[in-house]
């Protein structure tokens, strides 16, 4: 019940356009170095864990914590439901022609079904398939990651893929250049 409440202020703090974002300067490419070393510590020796080559710095104005949360939720939800010998891909792309920062997460398991796709950044929706009391979560993290981009001007999306997985992408506009 405790884990249920945080999470629920969770939400309201990071959907609350009253809550100051706590913006800096940050290069995403070495906050997401840092994050996959964490989420990777807890995965079986032999595993892949998240797969990551590190990118040329990308600089970008934004709230870190609510990033590394947002991040941190979405890299844990694939590793969970990812084929454990695949493990899960990690990519960042920075498009200097339109400005924007692309954040790729892409799991290897057997998706969503396509008319859940929208809901599951919802609060509360949890796919039934997929999750069930024993794995954990409150159906919370996916809708507080769509309101913490939201609060960064980007967007959210997840589709399946054709040989199998959901690839979560993070559209972010980049409000700083290239280092």
């Amino acid at each position: 019940l405790e884990s249920l409440v945080n999470d629920v202020l969770g939400l309201l703090r990071e959907s609350s356009e009253n809550s100051p974002k706590q913006d800096e300067t940050l290069d995403l490419s070495a906050l997401l170095t840092e994050l996959v070393e964490v989420v990777n510590y807890e995965v079986p020796d032999g595993k892949p864990g998240v797969q990551w080559r590190p990118a040329a710095a990308v600089l970008f104005l934004g709230d870190r914590e609510l990033l590394w949360r947002t991040l941190e939720n979405l890299l844990r939800n694939a590793l969970r439901h990812t084929d454990a010998e695949r493990g899960v891909l990690l990519d960042l792309q920075a498009n200097t022609a339109d400005r924007q920062v692309l954040i790729k997460v892409r799991d290897f398991g057997s998706g969503v079904p396509e008319a859940e796709l929208e809901k599951i950044f919802e609060p509360f929706y949890r796919v039934q398939e997929s999750r069930d009391r024993h794995s954990g979560g409150h159906g919370i993290g996916l809708s507080i990651a769509s309101a913490a981009v939201g609060r960064h001007g980007g967007v959210i999306k997840a589709s399946n893929v054709a040989d199998g997985g959901l690839c979560d992408r993070l559209c972010l506009p980049w409000h700083l250049g290239k280092a």
